[in-house]
């Protein structure tokens, strides 16, 4: 696979993804809504729909955004790698966390009542357990690692392609990652976050069109 079909398989991953997740979000946003109003089947039908949505967020990932940063990784992308197989690893950690937390709620009934009333509560019962705390850190450990693994190859990218646009994605990654951690102004970082995935799209497919030098 050649510069070009790894930059059109890696835009044509980012745009299904954006659509699969547009409708995960208008689902959810549907439910909150009319939660009172729902019928038992209506939510069991979006049910399904999110788990349905879910599985074609996974297969998107492989059939296209892995093999694109695979692709790149043997072009000579290095950092490209940790974007291919990081991803997979924060799958599995995410699944080592959930299945600890379900473990330690069915041990501790009453915890589990307090976390139904006020899901934040789930924070401070990490703080004081140690194994769910360190499997927390390692996830947050890994997900700053793939951020800079982002920058470093959006970088790489600017410079090889010539593309301005992952020069703009680069900047927009550096500015709303830090802000997205921070309590009063997450909100605005989430926006940021989401105006650099749609540069970073756009890039892929403007690098798809033209020749790289």
């Amino acid at each position: 696979m050649d510069f070009k079909e790894a930059m059109g398989i890696l835009y044509k991953g980012f745009l299904y993804q954006l659509v699969v997740i547009s409708a995960l979000v208008a689902i959810s946003f549907a439910l909150l809504l009319s939660a009172l109003f729902v019928s038992p089947a209506a939510i069991a039908a979006a049910g399904f729909a999110v788990i349905a949505l879910l599985i074609a967020l996974l297969l998107i990932f492989f059939l296209y955004l892995f093999r694109g940063y695979r692709a790149l990784h043997m072009l000579g992308f290095r950092w490209a790698w940790w974007l291919a197989w990081g991803p997979v690893a924060l799958m599995v950690l995410v699944a080592i966390f959930a299945a600890a937390l379900v473990m330690y709620l069915r041990g501790h009934p009453v915890v589990a009542a307090h976390v139904r009333i006020d899901p934040t509560y789930i924070y401070r019962v990490m703080l004081g357990t140690p194994a769910l705390l360190g499997i927390f850190a390692v996830l947050q450990a890994g997900y700053l690692l793939l951020v800079a693994a982002r920058a470093i190859t959006l970088n790489d990218l600017r410079r090889h392609s010539k593309v301005g646009l992952f020069g703009v994605a680069l900047i927009l990654l550096l500015i709303g990652y830090p802000l997205s951690l921070v309590p009063l102004a997450n909100y605005v970082g989430g926006l940021v976050l989401l105006a650099e995935y749609i540069a970073e799209m756009l890039a892929y497919r403007e690098a798809a069109r033209v020749a790289p030098p």
